[in-house]
Order: C-alpha cells, then sequence, then structure tokens
C-alpha cells in the first residue's frame, strides 16, 4: 500500500508542478519558492518509491505542504479581488479554475504522502 500510495503522491505532484510551471509562466506569476518545494516533494515521493529512505514520504509531504503555503500567499490578491468583486486590478488573466487545480494536486499529493508514511511496505 505504501509504494500505491506515493505512486499516487508522485503522479499529483507531477501534474502539478506542470501546470503550476505552464501557467504561472503564462501569466507572468511564476516563482521559484513554490517551484522549488513542489519540485522537492516530487523528488522526495519518487526517492520513497525507490529507496529505503524512511524519511522521503515525510520529505514529500513537507515539500507539497509548503508550496500549498507559499501558492496561497502569491495567489491571496487574486482571492481577495474576487471576494470585494474587484476585477483587472492587479491580477488580469489568472483562471480561478486552474488555481484550485494546482491547490487539489498539492493536497492530493500531501494527503496520500500522509497515508503512505503510515501504511506498511509490501513485500515484493
Amino acid at each position: 500500500m505504501k509504494n500505491k500510495g506515493m505512486l499516487i503522491s508522485a503522479a499529483a505532484g507531477v501534474l502539478a508542478l506542470l501546470v503550476y510551471v505552464i501557467y504561472n509562466l503564462a501569466i507572468g506569476k511564476f516563482t521559484m519558492d513554490v517551484f522549488l518545494m513542489i519540485l522537492a516533494g516530487v523528488v522526495f515521493a519518487f526517492v520513497a518509491l525507490k529507496s529505503d529512505f524512511k524519511f522521503a514520504p515525510v520529505l514529500a509531504v513537507l515539500g507539497y505542504s509548503l508550496a500549498i503555503g507559499f501558492y496561497l500567499n502569491n495567489r491571496i490578491i487574486m482571492f481577495e479581488e474576487m471576494i470585494n468583486h474587484i476585477e483587472g486590478m492587479n491580477e488580469r488573466g489568472n483562471i480561478f479554475a486552474v488555481v484550485v487545480i494546482i491547490f487539489v494536486l498539492l493536497f492530493v499529493g500531501a494527503i496520500t504522502g500522509v497515508g503512505a508514511s503510515f501504511a506498511e511496505t509490501e513485500e515484493e
């Protein structure tokens, strides 16, 4: 069960990374801190799949969690403008659904990583 959880975590992280890079480069809101945290989550998810390093799932979850926090911090202006019905002031070109998809993928990566942290490793 552990490998399946980490495989889902890694796949969600790769998708989140691709969507993040494409979308945020297109709208000019790319930041290296979010990119590096998602990348760290993906790398440690793959390390957990390929090695016996017991802290790799925890580090993957840490990477995804920090990415969620950093990305939320970067997108707070967009949410503020949406709540206050301010159109086109600072955040032009944002697509709310894509932002939500990135958050959902990061949450899936983090939650499956947490589950895999407590699961037993399968015997081959």
